[in-house]
């Protein structure tokens, strides 16, 4: 019975070492970088949808709303990705939903670009603007609908993101910003909804 007690505290344990051992080795990062490589490794983190590894990093100093050498913020590489776990996460700590690359370009429009239909509506259900223009004058709505024939076939889903970011667009444009702001707000649970 002893033997058994000491067995299951051995994971406990573990996990308590393991968190310190990765918390002591993300500051001694900090230390040793400067935040120079924090911030490209919450990117790749980001990228790879790894929340444990973004937010160890966020503690360790790196920062959220940091844009890389392309100028694309973190939240910008989530939302390419379809990681909607990472965008959910950087959204809730603080980063800025609406940040624009060097071409104007949102974390919306990357998800349009890239197909990523859940991190659009994820984006749209906490406030993304979906009327926003890029230095081109596209929108999100323009940048998915461009992606589209550039396709052999295009996808249901690609078709999906333009009927579903058409829409958002036209009842933003009806409503005012404000009141669709606030109309999203009250279904955001539904918004991300496959």
């Amino acid at each position: 019975m002893e033997q058994r007690q000491k067995e299951t505290g051995k994971p406990k344990k573990l996990r308590q070492r393991t968190k310190q051992v990765l918390a002591s080795a993300a500051k001694s990062l900090k230390r040793v970088f400067a935040g120079k490589r924090l911030d490209e490794a919450l990117l790749k983190a980001a990228k790879d949808g790894w929340i444990t590894a973004i937010s160890r990093l966020l503690d360790a100093g790196a920062s959220i709303n940091m844009d890389n050498k392309c100028g694309i913020a973190v939240l910008m590489v989530a939302a390419a990705n379809g990681r909607i776990g990472a965008c959910e996460f950087l959204i809730n700590k603080g980063a800025i939903i609406d940040e624009t690359d060097k071409s104007g370009n949102t974390a919306l429009m990357y998800a349009a670009m890239h197909r990523q239909r859940k991190a659009c509506a994820l984006l749209v259900g906490k406030g993304a603007d979906v009327g926003a223009m890029n230095k081109n004058g596209q929108t999100a709505l323009a940048i998915a609908e461009q992606a589209v024939p550039m396709m052999r076939r295009p996808d249901p889903e690609s078709k999906e993101i333009c009927g579903f970011l058409g829409f958002m667009e036209s009842m933003q444009k009806s409503m005012g910003k404000k009141a669709f702001s606030s109309f999203l707000s009250s279904f955001s649970e539904c918004a991300v909804s496959p």
